[in-house]
């Protein structure tokens, strides 16, 4: 299927296959899908919950009742809330929030209300859900609770104890509503969560007793078709054709995932069977993408304007904390354009209104204290045609004008899941709407006018109700034993193997495979070349831009393998959606790999896995550190990013290195934000270090500066240089082409002569320690090509090789 599936290929279904699916077609209930398991029945003095853990917000539903009897029942429930008041504060929409404020830790509503006071990662935390799964070791390393009462370094020991706060209430109410205290769980997950974000957070439910069993963790999307299903106040009923497969398409736009789910229900001949064909790969889009937008595009300039400042006086770090601190208002101006727009969505001037120059205004003050000063935004506003054209970005359905990672769209996450079923848009006879963001009315507009021709279900309440389908598979699976949608795995499984001359990915495992699977046996691996010492097999998640693992197997034998031996894998996915693997050489030698990759849901290339590795180990030295730089661990860091090509970063953090240890110096600085290309600041290091303790080196920096803006400035400064040390090659080399351009040949050519004989020198005696593409630059300049291009092959040989395996060490495909 093509990329892009847009309406001008849209194949109209016959008037007699569609008048077939209407006249025979029967409405699905849950007891419809239990029809085949007549002789279960419910087990019985069990409370049965289901909890959303969701990005933003968090419900908790309790389903009673039996199917059978056709008397299902979930509903959210309501559980206690302590405010830093004291006062309790009830309600089922719980925030996914911690805090710690005044030696008090605040979870849920208590925890939201000091969102703007608090700092994330240090004694506020939410939308910590998105981060279960990456492992960069103490990524709250300033973070206050950092003791053995309470220890909050990562993300999963925030979640853990998140669900240790939702067990003690849940408890709570079971006890005061006199349920049975028997309590088995079901939690629903963004369907394309991976392997290590649902272990990660399995680890946290079973750090807490709220053991689940096997299938347990339901996806969202599946969540959401069983809620609809059971509601007994439905407006638009499910109806099962007798003949033809019905497909349903369940759009969950959450605050951090837009998952996408297909999932096909026929009557078979063993009654009605329901089976998911697919899931959208993961993406972290959410409505908290909406607020970031917002908030970058539209409050960041006017909180620049109403303080009169300018951008480039704040450090990334300080930005990003200035932008999370508008987040919040943004997010409320979200929802009352959104609430607005909906009250005249049936309006047939919607579009034009929807785009017109009308104002939305909060008061809701944002005060700010930075170190270059206090600023604020004192009423934070959006018109309606700004937040069309924010929205614009996110409703496109022309996924090719987004490849860059950072754009995002719902159609993604749409199109991934219509690829993977082999279907088209008008093969989808329902869609379903679930999550807080799915309100907004134009990602509803945009949805509908795509599937035009589907039936659109929109539930009452978008936010609880997946809680209440985790409730509902609560019962099934806990109380029948059963089932009722067998989840998929979400992306292929790839590995990296040699082919003739080429390297190419062979899938292990399908996308769409059932869980749990049997062992999927690959055999007919070898190596590549005789006596070859290590065998690698790279594998990938969905794509060669997602490494999950590289196997790794050193010859045990002095000659290396020979061509006759054989490499084995074996992979399974367990009911977890854990994978399972393992290699097998000759038979009788078996490595067990470890089935998870921190950075395998996110899409990593090389070198941001390696800064991954240096960021851990910063974090936990940090947090060894309680919080503190030490010069060591953030000389390394900086040392790091300068190695990896991370420009921005290596420079604001060797400002930081200077200002907490006085390592380095201000020309350093200089150098490094002008590596990042930040001019502006550079200058500014380069004049501080001259007027600190003049230099050569910041001379020349300055007249670089210079160099095309102003000539008598950029000569000026040369000659600075020079005066403080003659024989300064850079100053020499720039100064001579100079003269040569001003006419001054033979005094350039001297120059420029004695400054490419002192760095020929330098690197004769193995001291030469400059900017060599300048002395390629040199040679070049005075006609010494070979001596030139010599040193280019060398510099080019020195670069570091980011490779994360070797292709010499790839095995083949022997048919």
């Amino acid at each position: 299927m093509a990329k892009e599936i847009t309406k001008t290929n849209q194949i109209i279904r016959s008037i007699d296959t569609t008048k077939k699916r209407i006249e025979r077609a029967t409405k699905l209930t849950i007891g419809k899908l239990l029809d085949d398991s007549k002789s279960l029945t419910l087990k019985t003095g069990v409370t049965y919950i289901g909890i959303d853990f969701g990005t933003s917000t968090t419900v908790v539903s309790l389903a009673t009742g039996d199917p059978k009897e056709n008397n299902l029942i979930s509903t959210a429930i309501e559980l206690n809330q302590k405010l830093f008041d004291g006062a309790i504060y009830r309600n089922h929409k719980i925030p996914t929030m911690v805090a710690w404020y005044n030696n008090t830790l605040l979870v849920g509503e208590g925890a939201n209300q000091y969102k703007q006071q608090l700092k994330q990662s240090k004694n506020f935390w939410h939308s910590f859900k998105m981060e279960l799964g990456e492992d960069i070791g103490a990524k709250y390393s300033e973070s206050e609770l950092n003791n053995e009462k309470i220890k909050i370094l990562n993300p999963k020991d925030v979640t853990t104890l998140f669900f240790k706060y939702l067990k003690t209430q849940i408890e709570k109410y079971v006890n005061e509503n006199n349920l049975p205290n028997i309590i088995e769980y079901a939690v629903s997950i963004p369907a394309s969560f991976e392997a290590n974000q649902r272990k990660d957070l399995l680890d946290s439910l079973h750090a807490n007793n709220m053991m689940l069993h096997k299938q347990a963790l339901i996806d969202e999307p599946n969540a959401a078709f069983l809620s609809y299903i059971s509601n007994q106040n439905l407006r638009d009923e499910v109806h099962i054709s007798e003949d033809f497969p019905t497909n349903i398409l369940v759009f969950d736009f959450g605050a951090g995932t837009c998952d996408v789910s297909i999932l096909e229900i026929v009557n078979s001949t063993k009654g009605y069977l329901s089976k998911n064909l697919a899931i959208s790969r993961f993406d972290a889009l959410g409505g908290n993408d909406i607020d970031k937008k917002i908030a970058l595009d539209i409050l960041f300039p006017q909180f620049l304007n109403e303080n009169n400042i300018e951008e480039n006086i704040f450090k990334t770090k300080e930005k990003n904390i200035i932008l999370s601190r508008l987040e919040k208002a943004a997010e409320l101006l979200k929802i009352k354009v959104s609430e607005k727009l909906n009250l005249i969505k049936n309006n047939h001037n919607f579009q034009q209104i929807s785009k017109s120059n009308e104002l939305s205004q909060i008061s809701y003050k944002v005060e700010l204290r930075t170190k270059s000063g206090n600023f604020s935004l004192e009423k934070p506003s959006i018109s309606n045609f700004e937040f069309a054209s924010i929205m614009e970005s996110f409703t496109t359905s022309n996924i090719e004008d987004y490849e860059n990672p950072n754009d995002k769209t719902i159609f993604t996450p749409i199109i991934s899941a219509l690829e993977k079923s082999n279907l088209n848009f008008d093969d989808i006879d329902y869609v379903l709407f679930v999550g807080g963001s799915a309100k907004n009315p134009l990602i509803q507009n945009a949805v509908k006018e795509y599937f035009e021709d589907s039936i659109h279900l929109i539930p009452s309440d978008l936010q609880a109700h997946v809680s209440a389908g985790a409730a509902i598979h609560s019962l099934m699976y806990n109380g029948f034993g059963k089932n009722l949608i067998d989840p998929i795995t979400s992306e292929p499984i790839l590995a990296m193997v040699k082919d003739e001359n080429k390297e190419i990915l062979t899938t292990l495992l399908k996308a769409g495979t059932t869980i749990p699977c049997q062992d999927v046996i690959i055999n007919n691996l070898h190596p590549q070349k005789e006596n070859q010492e290590v065998i690698e097999i790279p594998l990938y998640i969905g794509s060669k831009d997602k490494l999950l693992h590289n196997i790794k197997i050193n010859s045990k034998n002095p000659n290396g393998f020979t061509l006759k031996d054989k490499i084995k894998i074996v992979l399974s996915v367990n009911a977890d959606k854990m994978l399972l693997i393992k290699a097998i050489v000759n038979d009788n030698e078996t490595i067990e790999i470890e089935p998870l990759n921190p950075f395998s849901n996110k899409i990593a290339h090389i070198k941001d896995r390696k800064r991954f590795e240096i960021e851990k180990e910063y974090n936990l030295s940090k947090a060894y550190n309680h919080g503190q730089d030490d010069l060591v661990s953030l000389r390394k860091l900086y040392e790091g990013y300068e190695r990896l090509g991370f420009k921005l970063d290596a420079a604001e953090t060797l400002e930081d290195l200077y200002k907490k240890f006085n390592y380095g110096s201000l020309n350093n600085i200089g150098v490094a934000y002008s590596n990042a290309g930040d001019e502006q600041k550079a200058m500014k290091f380069y004049q501080e270090d001259f007027k600190q303790e003049p230099s050569e080196v910041s001379a020349f920096n300055i007249a670089m500066k210079y160099k095309y803006r102003d000539k008598n400035l950029y000569e000026e400064w040369l000659k600075k240089s020079l005066d403080i040390n003659p024989n300064y090659e850079h100053s020499l080399y720039y100064y001579g082409i100079y003269k040569v351009e001003k006419g001054d040949k033979n005094e350039g050519m001297k120059m420029i002569n004695k400054a490419f004989n002192s760095w020929k020198s330098d690197y004769e005696n193995g001291l030469f320690s400059s900017n060599i593409s300048t002395f390629i630059s040199c040679g070049r300049y005075l006609g010494k090509y070979d001596f030139a291009n010599k040193l280019e092959k060398e510099n080019q040989e020195n670069q570091k090789d980011f490779s994360e395996f070797s292709v010499h060490n790839l095995t083949r495909i022997k048919e």
